[in-house]
């Protein structure tokens, strides 16, 4: 697998690590994961924005920050990108790629 784009699941997922090493194992080198999730930025606003009533613990599994993301993806051997984009509050980007 060349790409990989996954809205809104990494949150939902019971296993995160399982996951990201999973999208890690069947791509080819060079390849890019695109996982946009709810990133806890409290400095810059807090998740979600005003619909804080979003989120709730029976949906959603995980709520990341940036270190944790670098250390999902430090954990499962794909490199950070990119996490600076961010689609809305609540619907940023971190960007992964398969070393190679």
């Amino acid at each position: 697998m060349r790409s990989l784009l996954a809205l809104d699941v990494l949150e939902h997922a019971s296993d995160p690590r399982a996951l990201v090493a999973e999208v890690l194992r069947v791509q080819v080198l060079g390849g890019v994961a695109v996982l946009q999730t709810a990133i806890d930025r409290r400095e810059f606003a807090t998740p979600f924005g005003e619909r804080g009533d979003l989120f709730d613990d029976l949906e959603h599994l995980f709520l990341f920050t940036d270190d944790a993301l670098g250390r999902l993806a430090a954990g499962a051997g794909p490199q950070v990108v990119s996490q600076a984009e961010r689609v809305f509050v609540g619907g940023e980007i971190c960007v992964l790629g398969k070393p190679g």
